[in-house]
């Protein structure tokens, strides 16, 4: 198998595999310091969704006026909580998130670390040291979710049961990030949930 590059079997009851943005809704900017924190992201549609596929993505800004922050952990450290529901009602709700995500990265081979920190940010453990970002700097995150509903293989009917994540950033904003006079100063900004959707053939559909 290790020598075989053929495609693998593709399923015949997805007509149509397609990946999709779900944007937050409310405010654009979130802020440790002020404002709203916490960000609501809903996934509905007429199609199935492909949870394997799902990444929170966002821009994280350095409002500092000289301060270089020194990037602590991956995306997950600028979060405290995240909550999942469907239908209104909580499937899953993680206090501690950034620690939780931590412990899991941390068990991860070398190899994954390398992969996340490519999407997220290089850290203390990482080869080369911890990433920077200079003042009145931006640059994109990427990261999974630390979620159970969200990390098993059966796709989900986000057409009957829609889906929120709700992901609360941190109230102190060294936290996630450190700087030389620990007053540091960001903000997240334009947060998008990228995932695959997958169309099934109408007999499995009615079924």
């Amino acid at each position: 198998d290790g020598l075989s590059y053929k495609m693998a079997a593709g399923a015949s009851y997805v007509t149509n595999r397609r990946s999709v943005s779900f944007y937050a809704s409310g405010s654009d900017t979130y802020s440790p310091s002020s404002g709203v924190k916490v960000i609501k992201l809903k996934m509905n549609g007429t199609d199935w969704l492909d949870p394997s596929t799902v990444k929170v993505q966002f821009d994280i800004t350095n409002n500092h006026a000289s301060e270089t922050l020194t990037f602590l952990s991956g995306g997950h450290a600028f979060f405290r909580r995240m909550r999942v529901l469907c239908q209104g009602q909580v499937v899953e709700d993680c206090d501690s998130y950034n620690r939780l995500c931590e412990m899991f990265n941390l068990f991860q081979s070398t190899a994954n670390r390398k992969n996340d920190a490519i999407e997220g940010a290089r850290t203390w453990h990482d080869a080369g040291g911890p990433e920077t970002l200079a003042y009145s700097k931006k640059r994109t995150m990427s990261m999974k979710l630390c979620s159970g509903l969200l990390n098993q293989s059966k796709m989900l009917p986000i057409r009957y049961a829609p889906i929120e994540v709700e992901l609360e950033i941190v109230s102190d904003a060294n936290e996630a990030v450190e700087s030389a006079t620990d007053a540091a100063n960001w903000s997240i900004s334009n947060v998008q949930l990228k995932a695959d959707v997958v169309t099934l053939d109408n007999g499995l559909e009615n079924s």
